[in-house]
């Protein structure tokens, strides 16, 4: 079972205003435009009201036209709709969105698609069902490969959240992401960049490292295109965590655009991202006793807000 998420935790807004607030101006002002958002919410919708505040998303006085937002748990479903008014909700699961595109029950979701974010914060590791490779891990990539596959499409984010315990990782995950990471350190290509003389107790000492490095790879991995023309790559790439009860919160920010492809099996893109994997020292990381006075106060008043809200409506 998953922990219950407290999604009004300084650390996860400290996370909120370090990883996902400036790449979120920046693309507004590149787009010049407010930016249609899709995400997993939780009960309070911090993200949502932060955003709204930041001037960053539409707000019409009555609800978000160009935002999108899914809740599975029924009580976390209605205490958003509250909050977030008339704003498109699915009370279901986000992998049963992306593979039932024709379902009317996720119309809201499809009507808006493409958005120019998606927050995809997720409970549990991705990678604990039967199967290596989870249905929200499949899921992850067929809404990035239905997105490129628009006509035309502007630069996208998606921000990924995810439980990094070893625990609860498939281990033939754990094994496959192993075996490729030794792989890319063989190579002349990548030498040099990430040293680990012992790959085995690296993973035992500083699992959340050795995630924060395989995901992106992975992520990027599963992007390059084997039959079109037209592809999805990753322009940038930001990494951040924070340490919980036994186990880490792994944040992942990645820039998408789209460029022609030769098919060829390792295009510069995804070696560059590889690269920037193995830089460990550009990861952010997130603790308690660093949290600026600035994060407390802005979260205060954004608790705040959201009591008003609850109180007497957006």
């Amino acid at each position: 079972m998953n922990d219950v998420i407290d999604f009004g935790d300084p650390l996860k807004h400290e996370a909120r205003l370090k990883l996902w607030l400036p790449i979120m101006r920046e693309l507004k002002n590149m787009l010049g435009r407010k930016l249609k958002y899709f995400t997993l919410p939780g009960p309070k919708a911090y993200d949502v009201i932060k955003w709204k505040k930041e001037g960053l998303l539409e707000f019409d006085g009555r609800g978000f036209p160009e935002v999108c937002f899914c809740e599975m748990d029924p009580n976390n479903y209605i205490n958003a709709k509250r909050i977030l008014g008339n704003t498109g909700g699915i009370k279901g699961r986000f992998e049963n969105i992306i593979q039932n595109r024709r379902d009317p029950r996720y119309k809201a979701f499809w009507e808006l698609f493409p958005y120019d974010v998606y927050n995809l914060d997720f409970c549990g590791t991705w990678f604990e069902d039967e199967e290596p490779l989870s249905q929200t891990f499949v899921s992850i990539i067929n809404l990035i490969n239905a997105h490129v596959r628009c006509r035309k499409f502007n630069k996208f984010i998606v921000f990924l959240t995810i439980r990094i315990d070893k625990r609860r990782t498939n281990k033939q995950v754990i094994d496959d992401l192993k075996d490729n990471l030794q792989d890319n350190l063989s190579q002349q290509i990548f030498q040099g960049i990430l040293s680990i003389d012992d790959l085995a107790t690296f993973i035992k000492n500083r699992f959340h490292a050795f995630m924060l490095i395989s995901i992106p790879k992975l992520l990027a991995f599963k992007m390059i295109p084997q039959t079109r023309r037209l592809s999805g790559r990753i322009t940038k790439l930001t990494r951040g965590y924070y340490p919980r009860n036994r186990y880490h919160i792994g944040k992942f920010v990645l820039v998408i655009d789209k460029e022609r492809t030769d098919l060829r099996h390792n295009p510069d893109w995804y070696k560059q991202i590889v690269r920037e994997s193995f830089e460990l020292t550009h990861i952010i990381k997130i603790a308690r006793n660093t949290i600026a006075e600035e994060t407390q106060r802005d979260l205060q008043a954004l608790r705040e807000e959201i009591k008003r809200i609850e109180r007497y409506g957006t």
